[in-house]
């Protein structure tokens, strides 16, 4: 299986094997790989965000003493929105690979998918 490149947290790493074997199984480019290697960074940075925002809730108090935004919230919706481009663009999800088959085989796909 190829390698990612980057720095990968636990459920970064987890994806990069989940759909690393589906894209190789499709003769996918570098350009795709570093489209799932962005995707995979992306997850980490939304689980980060999310515990922050769970922990300091969505709107914190700055330096000044106002209260304001939790930054993490930016973060979360940027993450989110790349994601979703992301996922469209390699086809991961089981209801665009229903719309679009690849070459694999059904079954294969499947238990790739979960």
């Amino acid at each position: 299986m190829k390698r990612c490149d980057l720095t990968l947290g636990k459920l970064g790493r987890k994806k990069w094997r989940q759909f690393a074997p589906l894209l190789e199984r499709e003769s996918a480019t570098d350009a795709d790989f570093d489209l799932l290697a962005q995707y995979c960074v992306n997850i980490d940075l939304i689980q980060q965000a999310q515990a922050d925002i769970n922990k300091n809730g969505v709107n914190v108090l700055n330096s000044a003493g106002s209260l304001c935004a939790n930054p993490a919230t930016k973060v979360l919706s940027a993450s989110q929105r790349n994601n979703l481009q992301i996922v469209r663009d390699l086809n991961l999800t089981a209801l665009s690979q229903r719309k679009n088959p690849t070459k694999g085989d059904d079954a294969d796909l499947d238990e790739l998918l979960g």
